[in-house]
C-alpha cells in the first residue's frame, strides 16, 4: 500500500485524492494535515466524492479534529458524497483517505476547507 502525507497550512485550500478527477490509484493512504490560524475552526465542504463501487464499503474517508485521533471521527464516509458540512471545532483537522480495495474507474475526491470564526461555530454540522 502506498502512503502519502500532506502539511496544509493557510487560510483556505483544496484537497484531492491523488490522480483526481482522473482515475483515482488503488491500494493508497493519505492524510492531510489542516491547521488554520488561531482563534477559528475549520469548515469542509465536499464538492465531488467517489472513492468506491456499489457495495464496497472498505474504503474510506474520515475527518478528526485533532492529528492525533484522540477524539472519536467526525465524519466517516465510504461510498456517498457527505451531504452536509462538517466542522472541526478547533483550528486544526486530519483527514485521512484509506482506499484499501483495488479498485478502478473511480475519480476519487475533492474538498474545500476555509476558516470560520469559532464564535460563529455552533456545532460541528450543518
Amino acid at each position: 500500500m502506498k502512503n502519502a502525507n500532506i502539511i496544509l497550512e493557510g487560510e483556505s485550500g483544496t484537497i484531492t485524492s491523488p490522480g483526481f478527477p482522473l482515475n483515482q490509484p488503488s491500494e493508497l493512504k493519505c492524510a492531510w494535515k489542516i491547521t488554520v490560524p488561531k482563534d477559528n475552526a475549520i469548515k469542509l465542504e465536499f464538492l465531488s466524492f467517489n472513492i468506491g463501487k456499489w457495495l464496497n464499503y472498505n474504503s474510506k474517508v474520515e475527518v478528526y479534529s485533532d492529528f492525533f485521533k484522540s477524539q472519536p471521527a467526525l465524519l466517516i464516509a465510504r461510498k456517498w458524497k457527505p451531504s452536509f458540512v462538517s466542522f472541526s471545532p478547533r483550528r486544526f483537522a486530519l483527514v485521512e483517505l484509506d482506499l484499501v480495495d483495488k479498485v478502478t474507474g473511480e475519480r476519487g475526491m475533492k474538498l474545500m476547507y476555509k476558516p470560520v470564526p469559532q464564535s460563529k461555530h455552533a456545532s460541528k454540522y450543518l
